[in-house]
């Protein structure tokens, strides 16, 4: 009688033991799927291979947005939506903005200004080279 309890409790413990590798190993094999892409850990990019980025806003009647228009950048357009940004900084007295020591990758920016009560808006890529320097022109209306 006493062997046939231990008999019991061994099976028992096996199943407890089964059970709970069955569980880490789904546990481990959920995989989750995501269309954004994963963030980099370091914003900087340190290296000689740094990229920058050079953003002149201005509207589509040839007005300078100067001295503290936020642009925004991000990953992708959906991270901008959902404001995951990258950076966000201000423009210059000349009416750009630079974001230096960027990974050389595909970035969105955008630009939401208000200027003499009007609301203006404006977005656009670029695809950064490693270590150049891109130029562009960010059209806000």
């Amino acid at each position: 009688m006493k062997h046939q309890v231990h008999k019991r409790k061994l099976h028992s413990v096996h199943l407890t033991v089964y059970g709970i590798t069955f569980f880490c190993l789904f546990l481990l094999s959920c995989v989750k799927y995501s269309t954004e892409p994963l963030p980099i850990p370091v914003w900087e990019d340190n290296s000689a291979d740094s990229a920058r980025l050079n953003i002149l806003v201005k509207t589509a009647q040839g007005l300078l947005l100067t001295a503290g228009t936020s642009v925004k950048l991000a990953l992708s357009q959906d991270s901008l939506t959902k404001s995951l940004l990258v950076r966000l900084s201000s423009t210059n007295a000349a009416g750009v903005v630079i974001f230096r020591k960027l990974y050389p990758r595909k970035l969105y920016y955008n630009c939401i200004a208000i200027t003499n009560d009007q609301t203006f808006y404006g977005s656009g890529w670029a695809r950064l080279s490693p270590g150049l320097t891109t130029d562009t022109t960010l059209i806000v209306h």
